[in-house]
């Protein structure tokens, strides 16, 4: 069956609405009489109907899509013919503002150019005004200096003609006058030099005056600084001689004392031992020092020493005598008591 016959029975037949599922499972509720009518192909035929339907109007949209399309796309290449135009005229507009800019600065540069030019020759014109203006100045100058030096020519002529046979010429007078000039100079400079000399020569005399003057100072300063030195010096020296004789006299003085000291040491000495010769029992000093008795009293070294000893013995003596003395006075005294013991006990005495 084609499309057109399907479209027609889909339109000579005519579906029930859908009822709800009772009515198709029948179920209990009322039953639609149409439903028992419609066959499964009257269905399919409805649903392909409708697909038909829908297929035609998918088929016409898609051609009014193509159409509008195809009219977009002769738009779209319209539109980049357009602006392909465009970006020509856009690159020659572009090309032509370049042109004109570099046209435009080659005229500028070349402006620039010649203003520099117009610029260094009105420079160069004030310069050469300025140089007209100096040579002029000079000129001028120049000028008032020769009517100036025309009196001289004039008197060199005079004295030329007043003198024909030693000067001949003008440059005769001038070179005499040169070389009188360089002379003047030469002894000017040569008695400047002398003169220099001589100053030299007065400040060194000068400078050694001085210099012999203050020596003469310096000298006599020092001179004078050795007299009080050498007056110092004699006034200790007299200082010192008087320590140095009083100091020999109270030496004197301290020997003498050391002499008489050790004279009474030996004096006690003897009186001690009570000794006459030199033997060994009566000078027990000879055995406990083995020297002799020094005699001379002036060898206070040796002296002191074997004072030193004799003062030793005389002191054992001293105390073997106060123990000889106390033995005495105990015996004296015992012997008192034993005598009062017996008169106590009538006894013969």
């Amino acid at each position: 069956m084609d499309k057109k016959d399907s479209s027609t029975v889909a339109k000579s037949t005519k579906l029930p609405p859908v009822g709800n599922a009772s009515s198709v499972s029948g179920g209990t509720g009322p039953v639609n009489p149409q439903v028992e009518t419609v066959s499964p192909a009257t269905r399919l035929l409805e649903k392909r109907r409708l697909m038909y339907e829908k297929q035609e109007q998918y088929e016409k949209k898609k051609k009014e899509f193509k159409l509008e399309e195809d009219k977009f796309r002769e738009q779209e290449a319209k539109l980049r013919h357009e602006d392909l135009d465009l970006q020509n005229q856009m690159i020659k507009f572009s090309q032509f503002l370049q042109d004109n800019e570099k046209k435009k600065n080659e005229a500028d540069a070349k402006r620039a150019d010649e203003m520099k030019k117009i610029e260094m020759l009105k420079k160069q014109i004030d310069k050469k005004k300025e140089q007209y203006q100096i040579l002029l100045d000079k000129k001028n100058r120049i000028d008032l200096k020769v009517k100036a030096m025309k009196k001289y020519e004039t008197y060199l002529e005079s004295v030329r003609d007043r003198n024909p046979d030693e000067y001949q010429e003008l440059s005769d007078i001038l070179s005499r006058y040169q070389t009188l000039k360089r002379s003047n100079l030469n002894l000017t400079a040569k008695m400047q030099s002398l003169e220099r000399e001589l100053d030299e020569l007065k400040n060194a005399v000068t400078k050694y005056e001085k210099d012999m003057k203050t020596e003469i100072m310096q000298l006599n300063n020092e001179i004078a600084q050795f007299t009080q030195s050498f007056e110092k010096i004699e006034e200790q020296k007299n200082k010192l001689k008087s320590e140095a004789e009083e100091t020999s006299k109270k030496k004197l003085s301290k020997v003498s004392d050391l002499a008489r000291i050790l004279m009474a040491i030996d004096n006690l000495e003897n009186r001690c031992l009570n000794r006459k010769d030199k033997s060994a029992l009566k000078y027990p000093l000879l055995q406990y020092t083995g020297k002799d008795d020094p005699k001379n009293f002036n060898l206070f070294k040796e002296r002191a020493i074997y004072a030193k000893h004799q003062l030793h013995f005389i002191a054992q003596y001293l105390k073997d005598f106060r123990t000889i003395v106390e033995t005495i006075h105990e015996t004296k005294e015992g012997i008192r008591m034993k005598i009062k013991e017996k008169k106590d006990n009538n006894e013969i005495i």
